[in-house]
């Protein structure tokens, strides 16, 4: 197996190559190894996802479950929308799953100190979007608007079929 150059080295490939298995590969290492020392180092990945991660209303970088709660199907169904209609990924088992949800619906709520996101009943407040929007927030932008609202028409015969 192989090794990761020193962490100034490493920094400076990791600011010109956003892309973790890239690196892997050249070094004959695991993503995950390189993932491991990027954290360390305090550089935050820029690949595909990592916009879509933007987009919504939660910064799980510092929440106290961050594992669990990117790893749970509902966060990847919401963060799988937002990433099909940035055009980063195709549909998945997640964001069907989702939407199915979605538009029966339901949102999706993800508390500071909650261990995963939960679907509850839409309110009046939620408007079209997907997800309950924390009140601690600034409103969502129109990118957000668009990107977290609910499927309808064609996009959504799309997603479901």
């Amino acid at each position: 197996m192989g090794e990761l150059p020193d962490d100034l080295e490493l920094r400076k490939i990791l600011l010109q190559e956003p892309d973790y298995q890239v690196i892997a590969t050249r070094f004959g290492v695991s993503r995950q190894a390189v993932s491991y020392r990027a954290l360390n180092l305090g550089v935050r990945a820029r690949g595909a996802g990592v916009e879509a991660l933007a987009v919504l209303p939660w910064d799980v970088s510092e929440h106290p479950h961050r594992a669990e709660v990117i790893r749970d199907s509902l966060f990847r169904g919401v963060r799988r929308l937002v990433q099909v209609r940035l055009r980063e990924k195709e549909p998945d088992r997640y964001v069907r799953a989702f939407v199915r949800r979605v538009v029966e619906g339901e949102v999706v709520d993800l508390q500071p100190d909650g261990k995963r996101p939960t679907y509850v009943r839409r309110m009046p407040c939620d408007g079209q979007l997907v997800v309950r929007w924390p009140e601690a927030n600034a409103p969502p932008t129109p990118m957000q608007l668009k990107l977290l609202a609910c499927p309808e028409g064609r996009e959504l015969a799309a997603f479901l079929g």
